[in-house]
């Protein structure tokens, strides 16, 4: 609209009345979207100010008096409905076409992610059998990292204590998504 605008206030083709029309519509079409709910007498009345600020920017003439001026009018009503058609049709085709295109499929995930094809979500209680579980850091844990238990690979925070990798922990307890862990000799001796 920018430079729609401006080429026609430059060229002489547009006048401050037209852009003011377009900004007026503007406007009106972000109260219905943003402050009145639903698409009512606003939104139309927004819409009505940009075709018109449009249309007029197209002609020079607001009221017309001699045949030339009509021929203006006409050329201009002719433009803006080949562009408005052109712009449906193109919506429509976009919309009809594009989610198949391969293009769209790069962008999109076209995939749903379910236990069919393998994706598997952790309860709480199937998260609560590791308690108890020994195993062995697989990194540094500061207080966060991983840990490996009965040959799986999980989450796991340390109490707050800074953890070598390799060193023997025990899960206690569970939080969110990830374990918490405890060296197992303090373990030992918290039981003893």
């Amino acid at each position: 609209m920018a430079l729609f605008f401006g080429a026609h206030l430059v060229i002489g083709l547009a006048n401050w009345a037209d852009l003011l029309l377009l900004l007026i519509g503007l406007i009106l079409l972000g109260i219905e979207i943003f402050i009145i709910p639903g698409f009512g007498l606003t939104g139309i009345a927004g819409l009505v100010c940009i075709i018109f600020g449009i249309y007029l920017s197209l002609t020079r003439v607001v009221v017309p008096e001699y045949p030339w001026d009509f021929a203006r009018l006409n050329q201009a009503g002719q433009t803006l409905t080949i562009a408005l058609i052109s712009f449906l049709i193109l919506t429509w085709l976009l919309w009809k076409y594009l989610p198949n295109s391969s293009y769209f499929q790069r962008l999109m995930l076209s995939h749903a992610e379910n236990t069919e094809t393998g994706y598997v979500v952790q309860s709480t209680n199937d998260m609560q059998k590791w308690i108890n579980s020994v195993g062995i850091t697989e990194t540094v844990l500061r207080p966060a990292g991983k840990g490996r238990f009965k040959g799986i690979s999980l989450d796991v925070v340390s109490v707050g204590d800074y953890i070598e990798a390799g060193t023997k922990v025990r899960i206690v307890e569970v939080q969110g998504n990830r374990y918490v862990v405890i060296p197992e000799k303090e373990n030992k001796d918290v039981n003893s």
